[in-house]
């Protein structure tokens, strides 16, 4: 009889902690369910990001993809939503890539809720809650970076 490991998705790897760090904070995860399994598809496309980017999933590329999208006579809502989604995933698990780089945390979190805001009024309904809990879902995804990740 042979033993086979048993693979975690990285969806639900990441939805466990998100959820555990909810609970610890006293963050009502059925209220919140829509906005948790949202995060927990967010963080597992940066387990292989070019295969949903397009690209590395490197910060720098945020303002490039953007300038790109804008040159064009219609901008594609999802490059809002991957810009929203690297911002946040950077600021929560990576915040020194701001300060290697200069960059204004404070105008990047403002861009990524506008972003979201942008990305929830026209394709994804959860993507405004995400806008107006922006510093909620930071502050929950850096919990779980602090407390179980690294």
């Amino acid at each position: 009889m042979r033993l086979v490991s048993e693979r975690v998705e990285p969806e639900r790897f990441f939805k466990y902690y998100v959820v555990k760090v909810c609970d610890e904070a006293r963050v009502d995860v059925r209220e919140k369910f829509l906005q948790i399994d949202y995060l927990s598809k967010m963080l597992s496309r940066f387990v292989d990001p070019e295969r949903h980017f397009g690209d590395p999933g490197h910060l720098v590329r945020v303002i490039d993809v953007l300038e790109e999208e804008l040159e064009k006579t219609e901008v594609s809502i999802d490059a809002y939503r991957k810009a929203a989604d690297k911002i946040l995933f950077y600021q929560s698990f990576f915040p020194e890539a701001f300060k290697r780089r200069f960059l204004d945390q404070g105008f990047y979190s403002k861009a990524a809720k506008m972003f979201y805001r942008i990305v929830g009024n026209y394709r994804i309904p959860v993507c405004s809650l995400l806008s107006t809990e922006y510093s909620l879902w930071n502050f929950i995804l850096k919990s779980t970076r602090q407390k179980y990740l690294f």
